[in-house]
């Protein structure tokens, strides 16, 4: 099944994340792969992403340009840093300044959103 194009940059969208969480796990990759993601908003400013992940699955360490929130929506996941483990569980949340580097491992299927706040280009 073929991802629809969806406006991702506009002054007004909204979701049904229930829905959004049932589309992704209907698509192939959820299928195929250990983890499945759709963009529903980005901005110069501001991104959020909806997440699935199977049992198991990993995001190695990495980091972003924007400070973010990690909202666990179900599910069970470990979020380390290079200070700190912790388990996540449903509606529970971290939040991290810009760059510093995690992984995350989902313990259980799950689901989270992910929102990242990009610095504003103050030199104009």
């Amino acid at each position: 099944m073929k991802r629809k194009e969806h406006e991702i940059d506009s002054p007004i969208l909204d979701w049904s994340l229930n829905d959004e969480l049932s589309l992704l796990k209907s698509e192939k990759q959820w299928n195929s792969e250990d983890r499945n993601a759709k963009t529903l908003i980005k901005t110069s400013q501001l991104c959020v992403i909806l997440l699935v992940f199977h049992k198991g699955a990993r995001m190695p360490e990495h980091h972003t340009n924007g400070s973010m929130t990690f909202l666990v929506l179900s599910g069970a996941i470990r979020f380390s840093t290079g200070k700190q483990n912790r388990e996540l569980n449903d509606h529970e949340m971290i939040s991290l300044a810009k760059g510093i580097p995690h992984d995350i491992e989902a313990l259980t299927e799950s689901s989270a959103l992910l929102t990242i706040a990009y610095p504003q280009d103050v030199s104009g």
